[in-house]
């Protein structure tokens, strides 16, 4: 049947022309990856630099978490950050669906090229989101991908989003927004240690709350990291 089905194409000078407007688009798609690959790759790098491995910082301590700078605190993410859970309204109800707030799932996670997230598949009417424990998070959270094989990964929304129930989403109370999403992500292992479940891993909003983190004490190093890492993600695009 498929071998038989007639279809209408353009000339073949017209068919080039095409190929020539796709392959540049597509040229470009993917040269904007590996830029943004190798922004996200520096803001990682340096956090990782900092904040991790603590390169910079000549005197220690120990503590529970084991050697940590002088003037570094052990804290939970509760004294960080504020969570809310997602939602989803009557996927029957037409009135909750195609209206102006974004609303992201997991299954658009994995595919992103990068850890920003612009926009979203569908979208919550008020009627919707009235009708849902959704919650819309401002510009700059940490959405954490709660459950599953890809538990742990995270991306940061660059407009006000909503998700689905497969996140744990995250504001920051207290500290900048992008030194708190590479906080979360280089803590991705502990997050995986704290999930449960019988059908799948999942982490719930108090356990990863009760997470401890160690941080400076002062802000100085983290205002110059967040102003290096906001520069780098205005051009992620």
């Amino acid at each position: 049947i498929f071998n038989d089905k007639k279809i209408k194409i353009p000339p073949l000078t017209e068919q080039k022309k095409i190929v020539e407007i796709l392959d540049a688009f597509d040229s470009k798609i993917e040269a904007n990856n590996r830029v943004n690959k190798n922004l996200e790759e520096i803001s990682k790098t340096l956090f990782k630099s900092w904040f991790v491995k603590f390169d910079p910082y000549d005197t220690f301590k120990e503590t529970d978490m084991g050697k940590i700078p002088e003037d570094f605190e052990i804290v939970e993410f509760s004294d960080i950050s504020n969570t809310e859970g997602g939602g989803t309204p009557d996927t029957e109800e037409d009135s909750f669906w195609g209206g102006d707030t974004l609303w992201l799932t997991p299954k658009e996670v994995a595919p992103l090229t990068s850890s920003v997230a612009f926009d979203s598949e569908r979208k919550l009417t008020e009627e919707g989101l009235k009708n849902s424990s959704a919650k819309v998070m401002p510009k700059n959270s940490t959405l954490l991908y709660s459950r599953g094989a890809n538990m742990g990964v995270s991306v940061i929304n660059k407009e006000p989003m909503a998700t689905n129930q497969g996140f744990v989403c995250i504001e920051p109370d207290g500290v900048p927004p992008h030194f708190l999403f590479h906080l979360v992500t280089s803590n991705r292992s502990k997050i995986e240690n704290r999930a449960g479940g019988s059908t799948y891993p999942e982490i719930s909003q108090t356990s990863f709350n009760e997470i401890q983190i160690a941080i400076p004490s002062s802000s100085d190093r983290v205002k110059r990291f967040e102003n290096i890492a906001e520069s780098i993600y205005e051009d992620v695009c």
